[in-house]
């Protein structure tokens, strides 16, 4: 039970400040997390398992910590499941800061040069399943992208390819959206849990 976070990944240099940012997929494996919860004991093995995170490319990024909450630099994550987006929101809304992390990282934890720092994660955190497609953005009011991938809602919707994208519903598009707003090519309405499951279910 693979949950999804999408999350901006800052690689530090020797003064523990931002030398380059990436767009970073954090996965946790939540049913490990609960049983170990409900244990009391460390969540590492929810956390840190082979394949738990991935980073797309880096862009130099020769600012302060501060700077990433810049509402000027307009820094924003966005991740589309199956062509839908599920997670979107700018880093200027983040309730503990980058800035906040590093000064209580500094108070216990060894930080080198390249380390890399995982930020936190927007609403929208779901469920993954096999064969589910994923792509993730870091984008700037300066038109750049960190991922340099070409995402479904960088472009108009489009009815008809079996993808429920963002502005699509049921009503504007049944050949694309179920009822639930699940991706018809791909996925299933799930009448117990009012979500998404994929067509293999």
């Amino acid at each position: 039970e693979v949950h999804h976070e999408v999350e901006c990944v800052i690689r530090l240099n020797q003064f523990a400040q931002p030398e380059a940012i990436a767009v970073g997929l954090d996965l946790t494996d939540r049913l490990t997390q609960g049983e170990l919860r409900s244990e009391q004991l460390p969540w590492t093995k929810g956390k840190c398992f082979r394949g738990s995170a991935y980073v797309g490319g880096f862009t130099e990024w020769n600012h302060s910590l501060d700077s990433l909450i810049d509402e000027a630099y307009g820094l924003k994550l966005n991740l589309w499941v199956n062509g839908r987006l599920v997670q979107s929101a700018p880093l200027s809304e983040m309730t503990i800061t980058p800035t906040a992390q590093i000064e209580d990282l500094l108070t216990w934890a060894p930080i080198s040069a390249g380390d890399y720092l995982f930020t936190g994660t927007p609403a929208g955190v779901g469920q993954l399943y096999p064969k589910d497609l994923l792509c993730a953005t870091l984008e700037a009011n300066y038109s750049w992208d960190c991922s340099g991938c070409n995402c479904p809602g960088d472009g108009p919707a489009e009815c008809g390819n079996g993808l429920c994208e963002d502005g699509e519903d049921y009503t504007s598009c049944s050949s694309d959206c179920s009822a639930n707003g699940c991706s018809t090519s791909t996925q299933v309405d799930d009448c117990v849990d009012e979500d998404c499951c994929p067509v293999a279910w």
